[in-house]
């Protein structure tokens, strides 16, 4: 599977990337499963993005590295890269978008790996199990840097 985030010789980085490579990634999530989000909360908002059904079936939110300074007597404020995505849906789905799209394109960049979690190039994805939403099992993937 060709994906645009990533070459065959390169290993994804989502996290640590510009914000642009993160909404790119909304398109493949959006298709997975299966619900058309939106951003919701403070949309003016240049460090937090937050993308959700009007249900509450899935949501893709991401963070983005926000520092300020002082430049003379004025605060300044610049903004960096994503320090980290945030998927849930439907379990299911999720899982779906597990096997068939982030672990083709990770598993080769594997360096440490458990039954929930995969490190690669010093980021890490976890994906997990989640608590039923009107009886339907949920699931999420968290996208971070390792530690």
């Amino acid at each position: 599977m060709f994906s645009p985030l990533t070459s065959f010789c390169q290993c994804p980085k989502w996290v640590g990337s510009d914000v642009q490579t993160s909404l790119s990634l909304m398109n493949v999530v959006q298709k997975y499963l299966q619900f058309t989000m939106v951003r919701t909360g403070d949309t003016t908002r240049l460090d937090s993005y937050r993308f959700a059904d009007d249900k509450g079936f899935s949501a893709f939110t991401f963070a983005v590295d926000k520092k300020n300074n002082l430049d003379g007597t004025q605060l300044k404020t610049t903004y960096g890269s994503v320090n980290g995505i945030y998927i849930y849906g439907p379990a299911e789905r999720v899982d779906k978008l597990y096997t068939e799209y982030f672990y083709p394109l990770i598993k080769s960049c594997e360096t440490k790996s458990s039954p929930t979690w995969i490190m690669w190039n010093g980021l890490m994805l976890v994906h997990h199990t989640e608590a039923n939403h009107l009886g339907i099992p949920m699931a999420y993937i968290e996208i971070k840097r390792g530690y």
